[in-house]
């Protein structure tokens, strides 16, 4: 889906802490006593499962940071470890390496393509019952990132294409504006400035002074992929505050 052009961004790519990744992989094993564990998007047992991995089975870390308290069999603790794959483990169901405290403190939403689904085959269901690696999909991802939790069926809503997402959003108390702010969900309806027939959703990242927005998204620069892009917010139909 190629659209007009954009305006240069130079950023840090940090997809997991605050500072650079461990130079060696941390690897901590699954400690469940026999169950499968939940890999979920957000660091809190509420949170959405988005895959499972079982007793006895290798996980590579990223980085850490306090979540929901988790009871395991060993012990509890509230210690959440981000995963490769960019899914979360609490501490609790894992047996840990020394190395795993010395790991980073994880950013709330890292800035990259951590989306859990970014190797997944296109077009599957995914856990907020979107279709992996089209841009509703990822803007789910982000939006369980901020919290609170959303699906494409959140507040007795019908959320489906992204042309849809600001009425739905409207129709459950929801503020949608003009009006840019970090952690919003940015929409385009459909044909506006290069969007589709079926419209366009992606995350702001950032919001400059100059009026411009950082946005990050799936399937539009990079075909089914992760892309970012600085763009005039006043291109952008409309702003969807979840977290407010």
């Amino acid at each position: 889906m190629r659209r007009f052009a954009v305006l240069p961004v130079t950023v840090a790519l940090l997809l997991g802490g605050a500072s650079a990744a461990a130079a060696a992989p941390v690897q901590a094993t699954v400690d469940t006593a026999g169950h499968k564990v939940v890999m979920r998007d957000r660091q809190a047992m509420k949170a959405t499962g988005v895959g499972r991995r079982a007793d006895g089975r290798k996980a590579t870390l990223r980085c850490r940071r306090r979540g929901s308290m988790v009871n395991g069999h060993v012990r509890r603790t509230a210690g959440w470890y981000k995963l490769r794959n960019g899914a979360w483990v609490p501490g609790a169901q894992l047996r840990l390496p020394k190395a795993a405290a010395k790991l980073p403190t994880c950013r709330k939403v890292p800035f990259g393509d951590d989306y859990y689904y970014r190797n997944r085959p296109v077009g599957r269901v995914d856990a907020w019952r979107f279709y992996s690696r089209y841009c509703t999909s990822f803007a789910a991802w982000r939006a369980n990132q901020m919290g609170p939790k959303f699906s494409n069926f959140s507040h007795d809503q019908h959320y489906s294409n992204a042309e849809h997402w600001d009425n739905a959003a409207r129709a459950a108390g929801i503020p949608v504006n003009r009006r840019p702010r970090r952690g919003a969900i940015a929409q385009w309806d459909p044909g506006v400035n290069g969007a589709s027939y079926a419209g366009h959703v992606g995350f702001v990242r950032r919001v400059f002074r100059d009026g411009d927005v950082l946005i990050e998204e799936y399937n539009w620069t990079t075909a089914r992929g992760y892309g970012r892009r600085r763009v005039r917010a006043r291109q952008i139909s409309h702003f969807i505050h979840f977290g407010r």
